[in-house]
């Protein structure tokens, strides 16, 4: 197992900010992360979709308690960097519920202490871990959005009319507008911005 800590290029070795997880396997949970992320972690997501610089790097390579142990010591309460969760249990079970923490009580030792300051620290991912991270990206929609709102989903509202064009979500017509979604949404409803609607029909 290894303890994993996902960060913009300038807080490589600052804890505190960034994504503290555990996993086996890094390269598929990373591809989790980007595409399909569905645990409710919204402040992850959206660092994911608005930074291009993030980098996953391997703090600590061993048990499964001892990776546990040092999310704890990173992660001791909620709301930390980007997430959400206590460390040492496993999210999103440790945030909504009161469950006690397995790892309750738990202390790194100085063995531990060592092994991170020492070998096991800061290994960044290799170039082909790199090339997997921005095909993931790639394959990702823009949003959750996007998701649930284009076209072909049966909760999708129309086509966004602009003075500069025809859109199909309101984050696109946004992107173009340089405005967010919400402003967008806002002046659709305004009767004095006429030139902004909705329609089924794309023209």
């Amino acid at each position: 197992m290894i303890v994993y800590h996902a960060h913009r290029q300038d807080d490589l070795g600052n804890y505190e900010k960034g994504y503290i997880g555990v996993t086996k396997d890094l390269d598929t949970r990373m591809v989790y992360h980007v595409k399909y992320d569905t645990a409710g972690n919204k402040h992850f997501q959206n660092a994911l979709r608005k930074y291009s610089d993030i980098e996953w790097t391997t703090i600590f390579e061993g048990t499964e308690e001892e990776c546990l142990i040092i999310e704890k010591e990173l992660r001791p309460r909620r709301e930390m960097g980007w997430n959400i969760s206590v460390g040492g249990g496993k999210p999103p079970t440790q945030y909504w519920t009161d469950k006690p923490n397995p790892m309750a009580g738990k202390q790194f030792s100085e063995e531990h202490k060592r092994k991170i300051s020492e070998g096991n620290l800061g290994k960044v991912r290799t170039e082909e871990h790199k090339v997997n991270y921005r095909k993931a990206v790639s394959e990702r929609p823009d949003s959750h959005y996007d998701c649930h709102r284009g076209k072909n989903s049966s909760k999708w509202s129309g086509y966004i009319h602009t003075p500069e064009g025809v859109f199909e979500t309101l984050l696109d017509a946004g992107k173009h507008h340089k405005i967010n979604r919400q402003t967008v949404s806002n002046r659709i409803k305004n009767p004095k911005f006429k030139d902004w609607y909705r329609t089924k029909e794309e023209r």
